[in-house]
């Protein structure tokens, strides 16, 4: 049974079993671990890969075993396009857009002066959600440092990559549980 998806097609089981198949197929070769996947999980992995790590059609398909007309139908009846979209809304490009905001209000207050209150509050706010988004850290974010620290650690030391990223996933997982 595939399991229930969670926000942006991820589940608290898939997450870390699907992050370990991508770091143990991250070269190009081809995966050995797609011939025992069933469909559902082919599907669930093949959304990970296309809306988390931004691969191609084609390289999703020598990874996961399904076909490109079979991915191009999944990802369009699934909206897969849009959940990758609204990935772009990391906490990077919210911070981006936050900075920049409170730039042009503190620019309008040295301008025209400080006795607007409602610049003020502005200032105030945005800064709190600044700090807010500053401290905390998201799965998305360890998954992605994860991920890359475990790419340049295979080319270091194999055998303390698949150490690693067994104890990352248990880290994941335990993550998933707090959300």
């Amino acid at each position: 049974m595939v399991p229930q998806l969670l926000r942006y097609g991820t589940t608290v089981s898939a997450v870390p079993y699907f992050f370990n198949l991508f770091i143990r197929c991250v070269s190009n070769d081809l995966c050995a671990m797609k011939d025992g996947l069933t469909d559902g999980q082919k599907k669930e992995w093949a959304q990970l890969l296309f809306t988390r790590f931004d691969l191609s059609i084609k390289e999703i398909a020598l990874k996961t075993g399904a076909s490109e007309e079979e991915l191009r139908l999944w990802i369009q009846e699934g909206n897969w396009e849009g959940i990758r979209r609204s990935l772009l809304t990391s906490k990077e490009v919210q911070l981006n857009i936050l900075y920049d905001i409170l730039e042009s209000i503190t620019t309008r207050i040295k301008e025209n002066g400080a006795d607007n209150t409602k610049d003020a509050d502005l200032v105030i706010k945005y800064t709190t959600a600044i700090k807010n988004l500053e401290t905390e850290s998201s799965v998305t974010q360890i998954i992605e440092v994860a991920k890359k620290f475990i790419n340049w650690l295979q080319t270091i030391n194999i055998e303390l990559a698949k150490t690693v990223t067994l104890r990352f996933d248990a880290f994941i997982k335990e993550e998933l549980r707090k959300v």
